[in-house]
């Protein structure tokens, strides 16, 4: 009867980098069902709701979001942008 040990070869050739990766990667960490996922965003979505009715906030249009998405944005770029010329000066 052959054992897996017969298949294995006598030496093992480490020359195409291949030291340390005989093992696999280790499993991924479980996250949380869909449906608890689902649930968690419902609950903070309408924590974040009370809490903004409360306080008097009208409601935004599609426009004003689409305006302040452009403009977090383009900040965002600006940012990255100052900070790889600064990088490139050095």
């Amino acid at each position: 009867m052959d054992t897996p040990a017969d298949d294995m070869p006598d030496e093992i050739d480490f020359s195409g980098g291949s030291r340390g990766k005989f093992l696999p990667p280790a499993a991924p960490v479980p996250a949380p069902t869909l449906d608890v996922a689902r649930r968690q965003a419902a609950d903070r979505l309408l924590t974040i709701a009370a809490a903004v009715h409360a306080a008097g906030i009208e409601p935004m249009t599609m426009q004003e979001i689409d305006a302040e998405v452009k403009a977090a944005r383009a900040e965002r770029h600006a940012r990255a942008a100052a900070e790889d010329g600064s990088a490139d000066e050095s």
